[in-house]
């Protein structure tokens, strides 16, 4: 279901050159899920400010992030085994962040050959506990 839109004449622009006027958007104790090319501390920063959560895919070029626990663990899905991880990412400004790392270690392979799926977010286990959060 669409609730809103950012109109671009040019088809062909990379939707993160939009971030600016699509962080504008997000409204307190809303759930953004989004796919990997919407993986950006900025735009994860932005979704936090407005005291949203988020749940995105992470993208192999989000490399700056530190582990802050163990890989754990906690379930599995139809596609396959469940596992989270406590991690940080930090901002220009200096500002951290604590996050879930959630792991799909997938049963087959995907299309593109990838064995597993990870997602961050900034939802609290009980708000969204991660084996739901891949089924999202």
């Amino acid at each position: 279901m669409v609730f809103d839109l950012i109109p671009c004449e040019d088809g062909h622009a990379q939707e993160r050159a939009y971030f600016s006027e699509l962080a504008e958007k997000v409204q307190a104790d809303e759930l953004w899920i989004a796919d990997r090319n919407f993986c950006t501390i900025d735009f994860m920063f932005a979704i936090k400010n407005q005291g949203a959560c988020f749940l995105i895919r992470h993208h192999g070029r989000l490399k700056k992030w530190d582990e802050e626990g163990e890989r754990k663990h906690v379930g599995a899905t139809s596609t396959g085994k469940v596992y989270e991880q406590q991690i940080s990412i930090v901002n220009d400004a200096g500002q951290k962040m604590l996050l879930r790392r959630i792991t799909l270690e997938l049963f087959e392979k995907t299309r593109d050959g990838d064995t597993e799926i990870h997602i961050l977010t900034n939802a609290s286990k009980k708000l969204l506990p991660s084996v739901r959060g891949c089924e999202c």
